[in-house]
């Protein structure tokens, strides 16, 4: 047989094996896009259910943090009657002032523990943001960022709220090197600096949900990107399938016609 008839011969059987991978290929890459997009869903529906249980958790933190300061107005009240009362009456006054105190620290660690618990769901959240635009996907990561800052300053100004607050519950500690006046005035210090320090984490939390409803909002959006994201790079490798089997259907054209047509052309001048 002819060196170029073997050629052609290769040609055939290499283009015929290459159409017929590029065919088979196109199943494992149908495979894969199916599975992205279910992943996709669910982990948008993870993000979706953390944001809305996050900012549900931040409501509470900002309902503790506001009867925190409507606890320190009625501690401040109770010490000023205090001071108008006798001195043999002051031991239950004392007791109440106690009890006050104790359901404000725990009004506060409530809070704390409310919001370490949605710091830890965000940070959960970001990692997912983050494993998703290391493969590509059109996601923002840092898009947490922000609200898990907001977060920790808040977490950090309720700690120090709560350390006031072991302060102010010392009060009816007496204190040889200290006056009843000065520990009076210094405790109501500290009741103003934790009402102001209410406040302001108050417009903080405002300002997190309404960060978090935006958030909230755009997961859908989010979700469809990556979805176009995925659908742009399957319909890309289906392109590359198409141009690898173009290739290999030329090849095998190739080898047909230099294989058989070439052999009907000798056949037919042959043929009387």
């Amino acid at each position: 047989m002819p060196l170029k008839s073997v050629s052609a011969l290769f040609s055939l059987i290499a283009g015929s094996i290459g159409v017929v991978a590029s065919m088979v290929a196109a199943y494992p890459v149908r495979l894969v896009e199916s599975r992205l997009d279910r992943t996709n869903e669910r982990v948008f529906q993870m993000i979706d259910r953390g944001l809305a249980s996050v900012e549900d958790r931040v409501r509470v933190v900002q309902k503790r943090v506001r009867e925190s300061k409507t606890n320190a107005g009625e501690i401040a009240q109770s010490l000023r009657d205090w001071v108008r009362t006798r001195a043999n009456e002051r031991l239950m006054s004392a007791v109440d002032i106690e009890r006050r105190t104790e359901k404000w620290a725990g009004n506060i660690q409530m809070a704390e523990q409310w919001l370490e618990s949605s710091i830890e769901s965000i940070r959960g959240m970001q990692q997912l943001l983050e494993l998703g635009a290391s493969v590509g996907a059109p996601i923002d990561a840092m898009s947490l960022e922000g609200v898990l800052d907001r977060l920790a300053t808040i977490q950090g100004r309720l700690q120090e709220t709560e350390q006031s607050i072991k302060d102010i519950r010392k009060f009816t500690v007496n204190r040889a090197d200290e006056s009843q006046e000065h520990r009076l005035s210094r405790v109501f210090k500290l009741i103003g600096s934790t009402e102001l320090a209410a406040d302001a984490i108050d417009t903080r939390l405002d300002e997190s949900v309404t960060r978090l409803s935006q958030m909230h909002a755009g997961a859908k959006q989010l979700q469809i990107r990556t979805s176009n994201f995925i659908s742009l790079i399957t319909g890309g490798c289906y392109l590359v399938l198409v141009w690898i089997a173009a290739g290999q259907a030329a090849l095998c054209l190739y080898g047909w016609k230099n294989c058989f047509g070439r052999r009907l052309l000798v056949h037919e001048s042959h043929t009387p």
